[in-house]
Protein backbone atom coordinates (compact mmCIF):
# COMPACT_ATOMS: atom_id res chain seq x y z
CA UNK A 1 0.00 0.00 0.00
CA UNK A 2 3.15 2.39 0.57
CA UNK A 3 3.76 3.10 -2.59
CA UNK A 4 -0.01 4.08 -3.85
CA UNK A 5 -0.30 6.48 -0.63
CA UNK A 6 2.73 7.93 -1.97
CA UNK A 7 1.89 8.06 -5.40
CA UNK A 8 1.24 12.11 -5.44
CA UNK A 9 4.50 12.76 -3.39
CA UNK A 10 6.58 10.54 -5.60
CA UNK A 11 5.05 12.02 -8.91
CA UNK A 12 5.91 15.35 -7.48
CA UNK A 13 8.95 14.29 -6.62
CA UNK A 14 9.75 13.69 -10.14
CA UNK A 15 8.58 16.88 -11.45
CA UNK A 16 5.12 14.92 -12.54
CA UNK A 17 1.66 15.82 -12.61
CA UNK A 18 -1.38 14.29 -11.83
CA UNK A 19 -1.75 11.82 -14.72
CA UNK A 20 1.46 10.35 -13.93
CA UNK A 21 -0.18 10.00 -10.06
CA UNK A 22 -2.84 8.01 -11.86
CA UNK A 23 -0.41 5.85 -13.68
CA UNK A 24 2.16 4.91 -10.82
CA UNK A 25 -1.24 4.45 -8.63
CA UNK A 26 -2.28 2.09 -11.67
CA UNK A 27 1.03 -0.02 -11.48
CA UNK A 28 0.94 -2.61 -8.61
CA UNK A 29 -3.10 -3.32 -9.33
CA UNK A 30 -1.84 -3.57 -13.77
CA UNK A 31 0.68 -6.04 -12.57
CA UNK A 32 -1.13 -7.89 -10.28
CA UNK A 33 -3.93 -8.71 -12.67
CA UNK A 34 -1.25 -10.03 -15.21
CA UNK A 35 0.34 -11.66 -12.28
CA UNK A 36 -2.66 -13.60 -11.61
CA UNK A 37 -3.34 -14.64 -14.64
CA UNK A 38 0.19 -15.64 -15.54
CA UNK A 39 0.51 -17.65 -12.40
CA UNK A 40 -3.15 -19.32 -12.38
CA UNK A 41 -3.29 -20.13 -15.69
CA UNK A 42 0.19 -21.80 -16.35
CA UNK A 43 1.78 -22.58 -13.10
CA UNK A 44 0.54 -25.87 -11.38
CA UNK A 45 -1.05 -26.14 -8.33
CA UNK A 46 1.59 -27.72 -6.81
CA UNK A 47 4.72 -25.82 -7.85
CA UNK A 48 2.42 -22.08 -6.78
CA UNK A 49 2.37 -23.74 -3.58
CA UNK A 50 5.94 -24.11 -3.41
CA UNK A 51 6.38 -20.80 -4.31
CA UNK A 52 4.28 -18.99 -1.94
CA UNK A 53 7.13 -18.48 0.86
CA UNK A 54 9.93 -17.28 -1.77
CA UNK A 55 6.96 -14.87 -3.63
CA UNK A 56 6.13 -13.46 -0.33
CA UNK A 57 9.46 -13.01 0.51
CA UNK A 58 10.89 -11.36 -2.37
CA UNK A 59 7.28 -9.29 -3.75
CA UNK A 60 8.29 -6.17 -2.07
CA UNK A 61 12.10 -6.21 -3.39
CA UNK A 62 11.62 -4.11 -6.22
CA UNK A 63 10.68 -1.40 -4.07
CA UNK A 64 14.34 -1.35 -2.45
CA UNK A 65 15.25 -0.50 -6.32
CA UNK A 66 13.10 2.43 -6.70
CA UNK A 67 15.43 4.32 -4.75
CA UNK A 68 18.39 3.15 -6.93
CA UNK A 69 16.76 3.68 -9.92
CA UNK A 70 14.53 6.78 -9.64
CA UNK A 71 12.34 8.17 -12.70
CA UNK A 72 9.15 8.01 -13.66
CA UNK A 73 9.34 4.77 -16.13
CA UNK A 74 11.64 2.56 -13.91
CA UNK A 75 9.12 3.26 -10.98
CA UNK A 76 6.32 2.43 -13.23
CA UNK A 77 7.72 -0.87 -14.09
CA UNK A 78 8.84 -1.77 -10.66
CA UNK A 79 6.10 -0.78 -8.94
CA UNK A 80 4.49 -3.48 -11.76
CA UNK A 81 6.43 -6.10 -10.88
CA UNK A 82 5.81 -5.80 -7.17
CA UNK A 83 2.11 -6.39 -8.21
CA UNK A 84 3.09 -9.10 -10.43
CA UNK A 85 5.03 -10.90 -7.31
CA UNK A 86 2.19 -10.30 -5.15
CA UNK A 87 -0.03 -12.43 -7.11
CA UNK A 88 0.63 -15.91 -5.17
CA UNK A 89 -1.75 -13.96 -2.42
CA UNK A 90 -4.46 -15.52 -4.50
CA UNK A 91 -2.97 -18.88 -3.93
CA UNK A 92 -2.32 -18.07 -0.37
CA UNK A 93 -5.99 -16.92 -0.06
CA UNK A 94 -7.44 -20.32 -1.68
CA UNK A 95 -5.24 -22.05 0.78
CA UNK A 96 -6.25 -20.20 4.31
CA UNK A 97 -9.69 -20.80 3.25
CA UNK A 98 -9.04 -24.42 2.17
CA UNK A 99 -7.41 -25.35 5.60
CA UNK A 100 -9.82 -23.18 7.65
CA UNK A 101 -12.22 -25.59 9.82
CA UNK A 102 -15.51 -25.25 8.39
CA UNK A 103 -17.08 -24.66 10.74
CA UNK A 104 -14.68 -21.65 11.24
CA UNK A 105 -14.16 -20.30 8.02
CA UNK A 106 -16.46 -17.39 8.15
CA UNK A 107 -14.92 -16.70 11.79
CA UNK A 108 -11.27 -16.91 10.04
CA UNK A 109 -12.01 -15.18 7.25
CA UNK A 110 -13.31 -11.97 8.73
CA UNK A 111 -10.54 -12.02 10.95
CA UNK A 112 -7.98 -12.09 8.47
CA UNK A 113 -10.17 -9.59 6.65
CA UNK A 114 -9.94 -7.31 9.36
CA UNK A 115 -6.44 -7.69 10.36
CA UNK A 116 -5.25 -7.27 6.55
CA UNK A 117 -7.31 -3.90 6.35
CA UNK A 118 -5.81 -3.00 9.42
CA UNK A 119 -2.33 -3.49 8.95
CA UNK A 120 -2.58 -1.80 5.53
CA UNK A 121 -4.28 1.28 7.26
CA UNK A 122 -1.05 1.59 9.47
CA UNK A 123 1.05 0.59 6.62
CA UNK A 124 -0.27 3.80 5.19
CA UNK A 125 0.00 5.76 8.07
CA UNK A 126 3.43 4.81 8.62
CA UNK A 127 4.65 5.20 5.44
CA UNK A 128 3.49 9.20 5.36
CA UNK A 129 5.23 9.26 8.66
CA UNK A 130 8.18 8.32 7.87
CA UNK A 131 8.21 10.03 4.32
CA UNK A 132 7.91 13.16 5.98
CA UNK A 133 10.91 12.34 7.45
CA UNK A 134 13.26 10.97 5.06
CA UNK A 135 11.76 11.26 2.02
CA UNK A 136 9.64 9.56 -0.61
CA UNK A 137 12.73 7.54 -2.15
CA UNK A 138 13.79 6.10 1.06
CA UNK A 139 10.42 5.35 2.45
CA UNK A 140 9.90 3.43 -0.52
CA UNK A 141 13.46 1.76 -0.42
CA UNK A 142 12.47 0.94 3.47
CA UNK A 143 9.13 0.06 2.48
CA UNK A 144 10.90 -2.94 0.20
CA UNK A 145 13.28 -3.69 2.97
CA UNK A 146 10.88 -4.09 5.68
CA UNK A 147 8.29 -5.90 3.54
CA UNK A 148 10.62 -8.45 2.49
CA UNK A 149 11.38 -8.88 6.26
CA UNK A 150 8.02 -9.19 6.94
CA UNK A 151 7.75 -12.18 4.67
CA UNK A 152 10.00 -14.45 6.03
CA UNK A 153 8.13 -15.36 9.05
CA UNK A 154 5.24 -16.78 6.92
CA UNK A 155 7.27 -18.28 4.24
CA UNK A 156 8.99 -20.50 7.15
CA UNK A 157 5.85 -21.16 8.59
CA UNK A 158 4.45 -22.81 5.26
CA UNK A 159 7.25 -24.22 4.55
CA UNK A 160 7.19 -26.00 8.29
CA UNK A 161 3.95 -26.92 7.58
CA UNK A 162 4.17 -28.41 4.22
CA UNK A 163 6.86 -30.65 5.14
CA UNK A 164 4.92 -31.83 8.14
CA UNK A 165 2.14 -32.69 6.02
CA UNK A 166 4.29 -34.36 3.56
CA UNK A 167 6.03 -36.47 6.12
CA UNK A 168 2.20 -37.32 7.07
CA UNK A 169 1.15 -38.09 3.66
CA UNK A 170 4.10 -40.77 3.32
CA UNK A 171 4.20 -41.78 6.80
CA UNK A 172 3.87 -45.61 7.27
CA UNK A 173 0.07 -45.98 6.98
CA UNK A 174 -0.68 -42.46 6.48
Amino acid sequence: MIPEVLAAPYAAELGRGTTAVGLLMAAMPVGNVVGVFLLTRFVPAGVRLRWLGPLAVVSALPLVFSAMLPGFVPSLLLWGLVGLLSAYQVTANTEFTRIAPRERRGEALGMASSLLVAGQGAGMLLGGLLADGVGVSSTLAIAGVAGCLAGIPPALGWRRARQELLGEMYAPGG
